[in-house]
């Protein structure tokens, strides 16, 4: 059962990290796809996310903090999270959780940039 949900958690990561690496968006994309931002002409806390972390899974890092500051943040956290379900495959059990601090204070971090990116533009 610990095998079968190690490999339901990282298909998803091995993916979304996949899809980083080989895609390339469009620096301005023709299709508005931010409902806040259609809405209200300024960027949410995650535009531009996929863009940066796809950025930075090329090795762009100027481009990728260009994007969203966050994106370098998320491209490592995607590769920790991924290497810790292989980790728990090859071992057979599953390692520890991350500390809910670690999530809260993405979180945390995530709100203070959005509110920033957000205030700076009105």
């Amino acid at each position: 059962m610990r095998r079968a949900g190690a490999i339901a958690r990282s298909a998803p990561l091995a993916a979304a990290l996949a899809f980083a690496c080989f895609y390339q968006p469009p620096v301005h994309p023709p299709l508005m796809l931010c409902g806040f931002r259609w809405l209200t002409g300024i960027a949410c806390p995650l535009c531009g996310m996929t863009r940066g972390v796809c950025a930075a899974a090329k090795g762009d890092l100027a481009g990728a903090l260009g994007f969203h500051p966050l994106s370098p943040a998320v491209l490592a956290l995607l590769i920790v999270l991924l290497a810790r379900e292989l980790i728990t495959l090859a071992r057979g059990r599953r390692l520890e959780p991350l500390p809910w601090a670690v999530w809260r204070a993405s979180a945390a971090l995530l709100a203070v940039t959005g509110a920033v990116r957000i205030l700076s533009l009105i």
